[in-house]
């Protein structure tokens, strides 16, 4: 048991895109399936402490043969770095628009290379 929990609380974040707003990052070794495609953790960070949270951390999918992006799980952070209440969408995913938006589709690239 002991083993299960501390491989769970170990994360290996690699940054893949990052502003003066929001730096993010993905957990490599959370790459999965969902629904015969590809899922990964990411970490949207705030760079700004005025925000009200401190960040965001994401389980996204994506459709990758209609260029789609889907957020299936969520769980926001405060400015410690304190998880706040997590909120998993798997039965009803919510689509983010890739047009115009440069971190979404820096997301779906991550997801779909």
């Amino acid at each position: 048991m002991v083993l299960a929990t501390t491989a769970q609380s170990v994360a290996f974040w690699q940054i893949y895109r990052e502003d003066g707003k929001v730096v993010a990052s993905y957990d490599y070794v959370t790459f999965a399936t969902f629904r015969n495609q590809p899922s990964v953790w990411v970490k949207w960070h705030n760079v700004s402490k005025k925000t009200m949270y401190g960040g965001t951390k994401i389980q996204f999918t994506a459709d990758c043969a209609k260029h789609r992006l889907f957020e299936i799980n969520s769980v926001p952070y405060d400015h410690d770095g304190n998880f706040l209440a997590e909120q998993p969408l798997y039965n009803s995913p919510r689509e983010y628009p890739l047009k115009h938006n440069n971190l979404n589709e820096a997301t779906y690239r991550l997801l779909c290379k």
